[in-house]
């Protein structure tokens, strides 16, 4: 039987592998690389898009907190179920489960704790943009970061009025 927090997990590892979110923080889609061609990659590339890939998690999950008219220990339940196999939390870029949990724990609790309207100002902080080679990607993640967090401002609205 699923739990309510786990129909809001996978409903945010939904959201978090399609091509939107992505795309509105300035990538083409959603990097979709086999470990042989990841490690081909430049490895910078690829710390970039695991933190991307948290972040995105981080943020939806703080959305349907937020929602929540009693989050309680929502955000624990997320994080156990986000971490609860060893192989999600290498998907999700993490080296072990407890790194990923406190890494998740912490983020989600920011966003939540933070108005939506200043998620953007968390994002630049969680995300190395600076750290970029590319300058063309770093532009488009700091411009892309703003549009991404108004998409979840938006989803949040919308989960609150699904709640009335």
């Amino acid at each position: 039987m699923k739990t309510h927090a786990h129909q809001i997990a996978a409903n945010c590892c939904r959201m978090a592998l399609a091509n939107e979110p992505w795309q509105d923080l300035g990538f083409k889609g959603r990097p979709r690389y086999g470990a042989m061609f990841r490690s081909l990659r430049p490895a910078w590339k690829v710390a970039l898009e695991d933190k991307v890939l948290q972040e995105i998690i981080a943020i939806f999950s703080a959305a349907y907190v937020i929602a929540e008219a009693d989050g309680g220990d929502l955000v624990e339940q997320l994080v156990r179920w986000y971490m609860e196999k060893p192989e999600l939390s290498v998907a999700f870029g993490f080296h072990s489960q407890v790194e990923g949990a406190e890494h998740l724990r912490r983020a989600i609790n920011a966003y939540v704790a933070a108005s939506p309207r200043d998620w953007p100002n968390i994002l630049s902080h969680h995300l190395p943009t600076l750290a970029v080679p590319d300058k063309k990607l770093r532009a488009r993640l700091l411009i892309g970061g703003i549009q991404f967090c108004r998409t979840a401002e938006y989803i949040l609205s919308d989960l609150r009025k699904q709640r009335l």
